[in-house]
């Protein structure tokens, strides 16, 4: 009877740390996938920029200088749709030989001078993106090119609010600062 005696608080013991380690290893489980999720997250919010900036980068005409993704994620089901996206990018970048493309700020620029009234950047696209379905204007390039013709003193911007309106500058004030040399060179974008 004094072996069986003996081998009870051993066995107590034992049975104590088994517990433990079973909930730890369940805490580190529960701590692991939590990580797991927030990194899953993380991956797709970048595979989402990524995919948004290699448009904006075809939109410019500049897809060569993209950087491919170091490594291909595991088991992701949005690859098949970035490459899908990527190619199609790559196709709008493509240009005929001869034919080249109007710039952008140009684009804006005549688009505006047309109008009777100011309009929004998201106006701006939305009727651009009508008159020329083969180019890819999302509101923050017409955004930008738009800002790049008010840097320049050929569009002006009115602000009511959260709202921004851009007008174009007559063409008479374009000449005057063209002759004084004042007017800033805007860099074109295809």
């Amino acid at each position: 009877m004094t072996t069986v005696e003996s081998s009870t608080p051993l066995k107590s013991v034992y049975a104590e740390k088994l517990t433990a380690d079973l909930e730890r290893n369940t805490t580190e489980q529960v701590r692991v996938r939590e990580e797991l999720e927030s990194l899953t997250a993380q991956l797709h919010t970048l595979e989402n920029d990524r995919e948004l900036l290699v448009g904006m980068s075809a939109a410019l005409g500049e897809p060569e200088k993209v950087p491919a993704p170091r490594r291909a994620s595991k088991g992701a089901a949005s690859t098949g749709k970035a490459t899908a996206k990527r190619a199609a990018a790559k196709k709008t970048a493509a240009r005929p030989e001869g034919k080249k493309k109007v710039p952008v700020t140009e684009l804006i620029h005549q688009y505006l001078t047309q109008q009777s009234e100011p309009r929004t950047a998201s106006e701006i696209a939305k009727d651009l993106a009508k008159d020329h379905p083969d180019r890819n204007l999302s509101d923050n390039l017409v955004r930008t090119a738009t800002e790049r013709l008010v840097a320049g003193s050929r569009a002006e911007r009115d602000k009511q609010g959260r709202t921004v309106y851009y007008t174009a500058i007559q063409q008479e004030v374009d000449t005057a600062a063209d002759s004084a040399g004042l007017r800033l060179p805007i860099p074109d974008i295809p």
